[in-house]
């Protein structure tokens, strides 16, 4: 999929591009509208972003990694009661993997993609990072 290796190789418009034209083709796919969300992360592009994580949990239902990303993008937004619902529901999916960021930056995580070791991504924090 080239918006997937767009996205990997840091071309984060490029890849959004990519995506929409798929989700052109075929809007019930969580995985896109996932991966697009992540480019729109990267880009600061945090309303377009949260709108492409709601996208994917209409279509695939309740995923603990999407909730995170959906709560970054809104923290972001200083939307932060709705952000703390967010990481609170993906704690309630993974009460072990709490995929808040790892040195700032979002997780990457999502069933069927790269997966980061559980000591990088899967903290909870309870206290001053």
């Amino acid at each position: 999929m080239i918006g997937f290796l767009c996205n990997q190789t840091g071309r984060h418009a490029e890849a959004v591009d990519h995506f929409d034209v798929v989700l052109r083709l075929n809007r019930k796919q969580p995985q896109i509208h996932y991966l697009r969300g992540m480019s729109f992360l990267a880009l600061k592009r945090f309303q377009d972003a949260l709108e492409s994580f709601d996208g994917a949990l209409a279509i695939d239902g309740p995923q603990a990694d999407t909730y995170v990303n959906r709560g970054f993008a809104l923290q972001r937004l200083e939307r932060l009661s709705e952000a703390i619902e967010s990481y609170n529901r993906a704690i309630a999916l993974d009460p072990t993997c709490l995929l808040t960021r790892t040195k700032g930056r979002p997780s990457r995580t999502r069933e069927g993609f790269r997966r980061r070791s559980q000591a990088e991504t899967c903290q909870l924090r309870t206290g001053p990072a």
